[in-house]
C-alpha cells in the first residue's frame, strides 16, 4: 500500500514545517513499493496542478530500503519521462538501493543523495534550496 503522509501543497513556510515533521515521523515497516509510491506522487502532483497551474512540479522520494514490491523501475520510466517532472531521490539508511534511486532521478535530471538520521533534514533542505 502507498500511504500519503503529507498532502501536496504549495511549498511555503507552513508546508516546509509540515514536511520536516512528516519526515521525522517516518518509520520503516517492511515491504517497499517505491515505484508504486512514485506513480501515486506523480498523480497527486498532476491533480494539484489543476488548482495551482503555475506551480513548478517536483517529486521527492525518500526510501529506506530496496524496492521489493509492486511496479519496477522499467515499468514507470516511460510515465516519468512523458510527464517530465523531476524526481529527487534520497536513499535513507545503509540498506538503501542507490542504484535504483539514482536511475529514477536521472530520468528527468534530478538529484539523488544518500542520508541517515543525522543528516536527512540537512540533505532535504539543500535540495529544496537549490530547486526553489
Amino acid at each position: 500500500d502507498v500511504y500519503v503522509n503529507l498532502p501536496v501543497g504549495e511549498f511555503g513556510g507552513k508546508q516546509k514545517a509540515y514536511f520536516t515533521g512528516a519526515v521525522k515521523d517516518l518509520s520503516a515497516g517492511g515491504g517497499t513499493a517505491t515505484y508504486d509510491a512514485v506513480l501515486e506522487g506523480l498523480r497527486l502532483l498532476l491533480e494539484a496542478k489543476q488548482t495551482l497551474p503555475n506551480a513548478k512540479l517536483m517529486l521527492f522520494v525518500l526510501s529506506d530500503g530496496v524496492q521489493n514490491r509492486g511496479y519496477s523501475l522499467e515499468q514507470i520510466v516511460p510515465v516519468a519521462q512523458g510527464l517530465g517532472i523531476p524526481i529527487h531521490t534520497i536513499g535513507y539508511g545503509s540498506g538503501a538501493d542507490m542504484t535504483g534511486l539514482s536511475a529514477l532521478s536521472n530520468v528527468n535530471e534530478a538529484s539523488s543523495t544518500k542520508a541517515d538520521e543525522s543528516n536527512v533534514v540537512y540533505n532535504l533542505r539543500n535540495i529544496f534550496n537549490s530547486q526553489i
